[in-house]
């Protein structure tokens, strides 16, 4: 829940708020060191401005008056806090509603329609390179592999794709982030580094418990969208799936979908599932006393040598000694 000092400063008037208000023309609230202008007139904010000494940068997006096309060479969060926002990303409408999430790439142009009253839309700014290295560090032991394919994907290009979450429906996300606004907008002692620990723990729950479509010029393929539903059933079926069930779940023929899954993820059906499989032994072999038999068969692999083969070429030693060194 948002502290009510905050809420008071969000809702309330501002002076460029009361100004636009008037005249319906935007006020630059950046100075000239925040962005540049490139070739086509459009603005293009630098991270070097926004994230000087800071891990994140929280802002309220000021009300009444177009926001000219822009772009900016860091990743940034539009959090629909209240009301809707409508904007022109990469040339395309597109709408944020209450609750609704919108992660946007390095590169991405967009505009944003004048905001009403009770319209408050929150900017949440980060820089990708300490965000990717945090974040893989926090998920080193759980190695989700829909986590990995999506970062990878909105990072290696420049073209300015963008990610919509479906956050309204979880309420554990807008809980997170009304604490970091919160944090953020209070000042609190050791603000900076709150902040810092508070991103892993978003996106944990954004790729884990959230429903997230992929947008942009990247992404108008289906192609994404399959390489997720694909990641998605191995992790939630592991111990039983096949490539011939995934490719009926997915409509798409075997051979295509094969071909596919290596050219996007650099690894075959088996082999991902193997490391779903792999990672999963390693959770029972750490939590749970079960032989190493039961864990094999738990985890889908009905061939105990096989699991024996695959999980010593992984981490280097046997299931039970496995088990040994981290008991």
């Amino acid at each position: 829940m948002l502290n009510n000092v905050v809420k008071d400063y969000l809702y309330n008037y501002n002076t460029i708020e009361l100004i636009q208000k008037e005249t319906q023309e935007v006020i630059f609230d950046y100075p000239n060191n925040a962005f540049i202008t490139g070739k086509n007139k459009d603005l293009s904010f630098v991270k070097t401005f926004f994230l000087k000494n800071r891990a994140v940068y929280i802002s309220k997006h000021n009300r009444f008056a177009d926001y000219p096309t822009h772009t900016h060479d860091f990743l940034e969060f539009n959090y629909m806090l209240d009301g809707k926002c409508e904007q022109i990303i990469n040339g395309e409408p597109f709408t944020l509603h209450t609750g609704d999430l919108l992660l946007m790439d390095n590169n991405s142009h967009h505009k944003i329609r004048a905001l009403s009253e009770h319209d408050i839309l929150i900017n949440i700014i980060f820089p990708m390179e300490n965000f990717s290295t945090e974040l893989l560090s926090e998920l080193k032991q759980q190695k989700n592999m829909l986590f990995q394919f999506l970062m990878q994907d909105i990072s290696k290009h420049s073209e300015g794709g963008f990610v919509f979450f479906d956050a309204e429906k979880n309420p554990t996300i807008r809980d997170i982030l009304e604490q970091m606004i919160n944090v953020y907008f209070t000042g609190l002692t050791f603000s900076n580094e709150i902040l810092r620990s508070y991103v892993p723990i978003l996106f944990m729950e954004l790729i884990g418990n959230t429903d997230y479509h992929l947008n942009g010029v990247v992404q108008k393929t289906i192609t994404n969208e399959t390489i997720i539903q694909s990641l998605k059933y191995i992790e939630s079926e592991y111990q039983t799936l096949t490539l011939s069930e995934l490719s009926k779940k997915l409509a798409y023929n075997k051979n295509y979908l094969s071909n596919l899954l290596k050219a996007k993820l650099g690894h075959t059906f088996t082999e991902l599932l193997n490391e779903e499989r792999l990672k999963n032994s390693v959770l029972l072999l750490e939590l749970t006393t079960l032989p190493i038999t039961d864990v094999a068969e738990q985890v889908g692999f009905s061939n105990l040598n096989y699991f024996y083969r695959i999980f010593t070429k992984k981490y280097g030693v046997k299931p039970k000694e496995f088990r040994m060194k981290k008991g």
